[in-house]
Formats: structure tokens, C-alpha cells, sequence
């Protein structure tokens, strides 16, 4: 029973019975769930995410035909990562280029399909393992941007006493 008690007087001061002081606490909950309501609606998790990134130019270089086929001349396998590395040719204008490709697996694609979007010389795949160096930070920070906000909300309206 003390410790119902105990977590009442705990409520009370924090909430206490002063209506400008619940109402900034209806403030900061109604930011909070603004801040998630913007990430949802204008899909702001996407924009971070750089497969969603790859997709569309992918897709905008199929929509202009902007495709070249690359066949595999050498491949390296490495057990121990579970890799492959595949070397392809491939040809623009009579003139012949390669390009690397690493792959998750053993196995290497025998056909590589590349893409561009305005120069052909800049070609990029989606078929092949994409490494995304320390994305870490930036989804850590949008998966707790509404508590951050929500916090920065407490703090500014003096509710951190």
C-alpha cells in the first residue's frame, strides 16, 4: 500500500492539479504524435533508406531504356565471407568496359544487367550486394525523433523541474 502511495505523490508532482501545467502536458503529447504523423505521411523513413534510393533510378532507367547487358568473364569466391566477386565486359559504342560486382552467396549471375541514367560510362546494378557505410546514426535518430522531440517539448516548457 506505501507504494501506491509513493507513485501517486510521484504523479501528482509531476502532473500536480494546476490545468496550465496538464495543458502543457497534452501539448507535448500532440507534438509527439505530430512528429509521427509527418514521418508516416510524408514518408520520411524512405528518404533515409538508400535501397529505396537505388530503386527509383533504377526505375527511371528502365522508364528511358537505359539498360546494358554484362556477361561474367572471371568470378572470385570467398568461403569464409560467404562471396562472390564477378568481373563482367560489357560494350558502349563499340568500345569495350568492365565492371565489378560483389555478390552474397557463391554464386555469381552469369548475365549482369547494368544501368544508367544519363551517361552511359556511369553504370550501377541493383542485382549486386550494396554495402551502406554507418547508417546507424541517421535511423537511430529518426526512430527516436518523437521521444527527442517530445523531451525537447518537456525541457522547453520547464516540465523537467
Amino acid at each position: 500500500m506505501n507504494d501506491i502511495a509513493m507513485l501517486q505523490e510521484g504523479l501528482t508532482q509531476i502532473f500536480s492539479d494546476n490545468p496550465i501545467i496538464w495543458g502543457k502536458w497534452l501539448l507535448v503529447f500532440a507534438v509527439v504524435i505530430l512528429t509521427i504523423v509527418v514521418r508516416v505521411k510524408f514518408k520520411i523513413d524512405d528518404k533515409f533508406d538508400p535501397s529505396q534510393k537505388l530503386d527509383k533510378k533504377v526505375k527511371k532507367a528502365i522508364d528511358n531504356n537505359h539498360i546494358i547487358n554484362a556477361t561474367l568473364i572471371s568470378s572470385y569466391v570467398d568461403r569464409e565471407k560467404n562471396t562472390c566477386r564477378g568481373k563482367y565486359e560489357y560494350e558502349i559504342n563499340g568500345e569495350k568496359h568492365t565492371y565489378s560486382a560483389m555478390f552474397t552467396g557463391i554464386y555469381t549471375r552469369r548475365i549482369l544487367h547494368l544501368y544508367y541514367e544519363d551517361n552511359p560510362r556511369k553504370v550501377f546494378t541493383n542485382e549486386e550486394y550494396h554495402y551502406y557505410v554507418f547508417r546507424g546514426l541517421p535511423i537511430i535518430i529518426l526512430n527516436f525523433s518523437p521521444f527527442i522531440v517530445g523531451a525537447l517539448m518537456v525541457w522547453i516548457l520547464g516540465l523537467a523541474n
